[in-house]
């Protein structure tokens, strides 16, 4: 395997308002002509009974109203709330964590009898902006599949599936789109002889991350980082980044640590 690289582009200017002298202005009259004197308010006629709704205002007099606040716009944390409300977890791979939302999805909501038919356990809706990739968990074992929102109608795909440390049945994407839990086997097996406990690696170049040794890409990781090992196979390394759990090339990373053999 090649490690992928990663050209250096030139900085780029995103562009800047330069700064204009504004013309010089027609000088205002030093003296400003006397304005008519307004009309004088007819005197009050003394404090009498107030209605119901003057609130003790003189007669004649208005209450000011009270100036209207501009809305906030905010943005609803979909995936936190899915991740509240149930055992499903989701990981941005690029760790910023914002951009993108998340929905549960019945059968109904999947819309494809080609999923439904392949035994729909779960199902997540994602759509917005993805950085890098997104990698979402289920608590049961599966297959995953994935209904693309690029094209319409949504284009069914194959995941790459694996189980994580804690059994959960996982997947990764890069675009928004529904990634459907299926009755059926994860690609990769969590193996508990492969464990490390002692063992950190130091990326030399940047790296693919992928779901399963040698398998599907699901973003990269940056040169010049020191990860956690979690675990070891012949030629590749489980790490954690950013919370999300993925395998890359040992022929790339120094090793520090007890990392076998």
């Amino acid at each position: 395997m090649i490690a992928s690289g990663c050209a250096t582009a030139n900085a780029c200017d995103l562009g800047a308002i330069e700064y204009q002298v504004p013309p010089t202005a027609t000088p205002l009259p030093t003296a400003i002509p006397s304005a008519t004197p307004l009309p004088t308010a007819a005197p009050t006629q003394g404090p009498g009974p107030t209605t119901g709704g003057g609130r003790g205002a003189a007669a004649g007099q208005r209450a000011p109203e009270p100036e209207a606040a501009e809305p906030v716009a905010t943005q609803v944390q979909t995936c936190n709330i899915l991740m509240q409300e149930t055992d499903i977890t989701v990981t941005d791979l690029s760790g910023f964590g914002v951009g993108y939302q998340c929905q549960r999805a019945d059968e109904t909501a999947v819309g494809d009898p080609r999923v439904i038919a392949m035994g729909l356990i779960d199902a997540v809706d994602v759509w917005g902006w993805i950085a890098v990739g997104i990698e979402l968990c289920f608590p049961q074992s599966g297959a995953a599949v994935f209904l693309d929102a690029a094209h319409a109608p949504r284009t069914l795909h194959s995941l790459e599936s694996y189980t994580n440390d804690i059994g959960m049945t996982c997947a990764a994407i890069d675009r928004p789109g529904t990634v459907a839990l299926v009755e059926g086997s994860p690609t990769y097996d969590y193996d508990p002889s492969n464990q490390l406990s002692d063992c950190m690696v130091y990326t030399k170049f940047i790296l693919n991350f992928r779901a399963t040794p040698g398998g599907e890409v699901k973003g990269l990781i940056p040169a010049f980082v020191t990860l956690t090992a979690l675990a070891h196979t012949a030629g590749w390394y489980e790490v954690d980044y950013w919370g999300a759990v993925g395998w890359i090339s040992a022929d790339y990373v120094e090793p520090q640590g007890d990392c076998g053999g």
